[in-house]
This record gives structure tokens, C-alpha cells and sequence, in this order.
């Protein structure tokens, strides 16, 4: 399994959960109040100055939203709606359509080093948040992680003010039914349900005149720095707001399907503008193989698995899985008129079970069958018809290969011997051909079987078999009819040489050369060196002719005898 990303996952979950469990304990708390007078949102700003989850309220006038926000011991009698009216109330219409839509988020960075609950510390420096609803001006406690939804404000790891530099307040429209992360910057689980403490709690640092700190009189505004003349107050850089990527898995046909740790999809948060890439960490899910990736941003349709946080809305990854299937090859085995054969171990198919797009090879498998010999293959998947032992696992259907055999059968190979002209000659033990049996699809190999004939010299072979011609001397024996082959050879002239003194005594015993009939001899420039003596002249003697040369051709009839005369040093 690839790494995934689960603090995405983790967070937005506990934020649900905590936001559903601190919704209601809010609403059974109104219901147990007993006010005398009709509650209004100046009494429901103070419930949420109270509570760590804020419900959101309908939109109210800046006027009375400022005025509600900064006289909380003045009760109003004025008939505005109930914001934390139970769901009845909702349905009856007594809360206007900006229901749970908006808020503000007030964001701030810790002045101090704290430590959470599961002990895990947290540099001064590190960004929380806290939010009320509609447009009204957060108070109460900073939290290190932070989820508006429209029933509530999901919160994680409750910070003091006094131990929050305040930053820049952000609005937040439209907030959706899911819901959107602002930050989630705590480390575990623990921490997520806690309240942060200092380090060093004997030295806490002065809050802030960011809010009330318990004081009920109105915060008052710092002095501005001086921006060069201008004494209008510098306006405080607004955060970036948040952008998600939601990664979704699917089968082939576009199933949900779960990672193998249980989860359908995972969200990574970012800042728009920046980049996010999940090449490395595309999980494995047991039973399915990864295909391909189709990214949806709006109308946008991509194939990649990486991109830009985007500013105008989360974008969509849909990561598509083959399911794995199980491919087959089978293997038949007929005799050359297409029956049935069985192996020798009683088998008449093989079959091989493997992934599609994986490949498969039985070069090396095939079987001997006894009485048969390995013709060739023929391979038949759907309409594809080939010839080869190796292939591809197909995910469109079984393979099917089917392994033709040769019965074998007595089988005979002829040799037969004649002259250049075609005419048949004798072995020196007076045969004119020889047969060689054996079985059908053996080897036979006649090279070093070729015999030597008086007055001729081998030159080559023709093997026929049927309408087949070659010139080879070794074959294979055929299922279909007697080979034949003929050997050819030509006639050979010889020339005997004697050596003699100026006597007419030989000095050295004579030698012999051949070759074929009419071609030329030649000792010129050959004539053997003999101790002693100082070669002289040569007389050639054949019935036709007497010279005194060393060279000449080849006699059709008879040897020519040559005579080197030698004389004594």
C-alpha cells in the first residue's frame, strides 16, 4: 500500500462528530433556560460568547450586530427571530433564508509555546482561529483547527486569547452543506478534543486588547503606526483562503470501491494558487489494478494526478481501478487430421491461469507424445488465428492453442550414386544405392557416411521428397513417403610422378595427383628438391603424347605418368 494522506480525513471527520455533539448540548441548554422575556439575537450572541461551538444566525444590520455584540447585559425586546431555534422552528419559517450560510473567522498566532493534552508542543508562531456566524465579531476561544459547516463551527484544541496574537478577520460566504476546512493545525486525535496549556505557565504572556478578556466594556482600537502622514489605520493582510482536493476511487464501471485501510476517498487542503501532486501516493487496493486518473474542476476534464489548488471550488479526483480477472490459455494437442491426442501422462489439454496483460510463454512446455511427433501450433482467441507458443494474456475471452502432431510412421531414405551424366555407379563394394529405415519426424545424417568410388571424386547431393528438392545430407525422416537421395559424383584424371637419376634409376618413390577429368595440373615452379641431386627435365608419357612440360590437364582415359629427371651433384 502507497502512502495516503489521512490528516485531511481524520480532521474533517472529528470536526463533524464534535460539531454535531457541542450543536446539541447548545439547543438542550436554550430549551432548560426559563427567561422572562422573549430571547433575541442579542441573547443568542451571548450564548455563543459562552459556548466553544457557534451557531450560525440569520444576517443581521451592522447596527444591530455591533450593538448586540458590544451591549451583551442589555436584553432587547424587540421580536427578532430565535437563531438557535430547534428544527421545528426552522421548518415553521420563523428563520429567514440566510440560515447558516455565512461567518466570520477571526485568525490569530499563538504569542507562546503550548503544549496539548497528548503532550505534543506547539511553536509560538503556529496559526489558530475562532468564528462566529453571520457578521458579527468573533469572540471566546482560538482553536488550532477549525470547520464551518452550516449547523455549527466545528472546533479542535481550544486556545486562551491571552496566549493569541490577533490577526485579520475573514468573511466567509456561502458555506454549503459540506462544509469547508479553514485550518487544522492540530497533531493528533488528543489534542483535537482538548484545550492547550503553556509550557512555561508561570510566565504567561499578556493578551492582546483583541476582545472583551472577560471585561465587558468594549475593546478599544490600537493606535495606527505611522504609514507616512496617513493616519488612516493600515489594513491588516487577509489569510488565504482554503482550496481542497477530493480524491475518489471507482472500478471500471464507476463503483465505489474502498482503499485497503477502508477509505473511498481522501481530501488534501492547500492554498490556491499552490500545487498538489499524488503521484507517489496512488493507493493499491487488493483485487483491482490502477488505470488511469480523469481530474473534474468545474467543466474542466483533465488525465493527470497533479495540479493547482484552485480558487474557485475543490477539485475532483476520480482515480479509476481495473478489477482483476482471471485469464486462461488452453492447450490442445490433435494428430495431423485434427483427433484428439493425449499426452503420454494422460492429459488432452493443459490450461494456464494467469492476469490479463501479462505474458504467457510454452515454448519450453511442449509435451513429447509417444507415436507422435511436434508438428506446429496454431493459436484461435475470438477471430485472431497465429502461429506462435507465446502470447498475452487476454481479458476479452479464453485463448486457445492447439499443438499439431505428426503420427510417426516407418519411414525410409534412399542414397543413390551416379556420374555427372546422370548414369548409376558402383560403390567400390559394388553397390548402387544403400536405404536407411527409421521413424517418422527422427533425424538421420548421412555426412560421414558418403563412400569413396574408384576414378571418381564426391561433388554434391539432391535430396527429393515429393515435389522437394535440396542439397543437404541430413533430414528428418517423412510421415509422407520415402526421401531419395542422390549422391554425384564426377570422373577423375590422374598423373603419376616417378623421380630417376640421369641412369634411369628411381631416387624417390613416385607420388600421385587427381583431379577432375579436362581440368588443369601443374608442378611448374613444384618440382620437389632430393639430396644429392639437381633436377634436370621432365618427360611426360601418355598414350597420346610425349613432352617435356610440367604441366597439362587431367586424362579421361588413364594416368598420365610423369618422369622428373634428376642429375647426380
Amino acid at each position: 500500500m502507497k502512502k495516503t494522506s489521512k490528516k485531511s480525513v481524520v480532521f474533517a471527520t472529528t470536526f463533524l462528530a464534535v460539531s454535531a455533539a457541542l450543536s446539541v448540548s447548545a439547543l438542550a441548554d436554550t430549551n432548560t433556560q426559563q427567561p422572562t422575556q422573549p430571547q433575541t439575537e442579542q441573547t443568542a450572541v451571548q450564548s455563543a460568547q459562552q459556548a466553544p461551538v457557534v451557531l450560525a444566525q440569520a444576517k443581521a444590520d451592522d447596527a444591530t450586530s455591533a450593538a448586540a455584540a458590544n451591549t451583551p447585559n442589555q436584553v432587547s425586546t424587540t421580536n427578532t427571530p430565535v437563531v438557535n431555534a430547534p428544527e421545528s422552528a426552522q421548518r415553521a419559517g420563523i428563520i429567514n433564508a440566510d440560515w447558516m450560510s455565512s461567518a466570520n473567522v477571526q485568525f490569530g498566532t499563538l504569542n507562546q509555546d503550548m503544549k496539548g493534552p497528548s503532550g505534543h508542543i506547539y511553536d509560538a508562531g503556529t496559526q489558530v482561529a475562532r468564528s462566529i456566524a453571520g457578521d458579527g465579531t468573533p469572540t471566546g476561544d482560538y482553536t488550532l483547527s477549525l470547520f464551518l459547516n452550516q449547523g455549527s463551527a466545528g472546533v479542535g484544541a481550544q486556545v486562551d486569547p491571552a496566549y493569541v496574537t490577533a490577526g485579520a478577520t475573514q468573511h466567509y460566504d456561502n458555506i454549503g452543506r459540506m462544509g469547508q476546512t479553514v485550518i487544522q493545525n492540530a497533531a493528533n486525535m488528543t489534542d483535537a478534543t482538548g484545550s492547550l496549556t503553556p509550557v512555561n505557565p508561570t510566565q504567561p504572556s499578556q493578551p492582546a486588547n483583541n476582545d472583551n478578556g472577560g471585561n465587558q466594556n468594549p475593546a478599544q482600537p490600537e493606535t495606527p503606526a505611522n504609514n507616512g502622514g496617513d493616519n488612516t489605520p493600515a489594513q491588516p493582510s487577509q489569510p488565504a483562503t482554503q482550496s481542497k482536493v477530493n480524491f475518489y476511487f471507482h472500478d471500471q464501471d464507476g463503483n465505489s470501491i474502498d482503499t485497503n485501510d477502508g477509505h473511498a476517498s481522501f481530501t488534501w487542503n492547500g492554498t490556491p494558487g499552490t500545487d498538489w501532486n499524488y503521484t507517489n501516493w496512488v493507493p493499491e487496493i487488493n483485487g483491482y489494478q490502477y488505470s488511469h486518473v480523469d481530474v473534474y474542476n468545474g467543466q474542466n476534464v483533465t488525465h493527470d494526478l497533479q495540479g493547482t489548488y484552485s480558487a474557485n471550488g475543490d477539485t475532483n479526483v476520480y482515480l479509476t481501478y481495473n478489477a482483476n480477472k482471471t485469464a486462461k490459455v488452453n492447450f490442445y494437442f490433435h494428430d495431423q487430421d485434427g483427433n484428439s491426442i493425449d499426452t503420454n501422462d494422460g492429459h488432452a489439454s493443459f490450461t494456464w491461469n494467469g492476469t490479463p496483460g501479462t505474458d504467457w510463454n510454452y515454448t519450453n512446455w511442449v509435451p513429447e507424445i509417444n507415436g507422435y511427433q511436434y508438428s506446429h501450433v496454431d493459436v484461435y482467441n475470438g477471430q485472431n488465428v497465429t502461429h506462435d507458443l507465446q502470447g498475452t494474456y487476454s481479458a476479452n475471452g479464453d485463448t486457445n492453442v492447439y499443438l499439431t502432431y505428426n503420427v510417426k510412421k516407418p519411414a525410409k531414405v534412399t542414397f543413390y550414386f551416379h556420374d555427372q551424366d546422370g548414369n548409376s555407379i558402383d560403390t567400390n563394394d559394388g553397390h548402387a544405392s544403400f536405404t536407411w529405415n527409421g521413424t517418422s519426424g527422427d533425424d538421420w545424417n548421412y555426412t560421414n557416411w558418403v563412400p569413396e568410388i574408384n576414378g571418381y571424386q564426391y561433388n554434391h547431393v539432391d535430396v527429393y521428397n515429393g515435389q522437394n528438392v535440396t542439397h543437404d545430407l541430413q533430414g528428418t525422416y517423412s510421415a509422407n513417403g520415402d526421401t531419395n537421395v542422390y549422391l554425384t559424383y564426377e570422373k577423375v584424371g590422374t598423373v603419376n610422378v616417378y623421380y630417376h637419376d640421369q641412369n634411369g634409376n628411381e631416387i624417390k618413390p613416385s607420388t600421385s595427383i587427381s583431379g577432375q577429368v579436362a581440368t588443369p595440373w601443374s608442378l611448374d615452379g613444384n618440382v620437389p628438391e632430393i639430396a644429392g641431386y639437381t633436377y634436370n627435365h621432365a618427360d611426360q608419357y601418355n598414350p597420346t603424347y610425349f613432352d617435356h612440360d610440367l604441366t597439362g590437364n587431367y586424362p579421361l582415359d588413364g594416368p598420365t605418368n610423369l618422369y622428373l629427371t634428376y642429375f647426380v651433384n
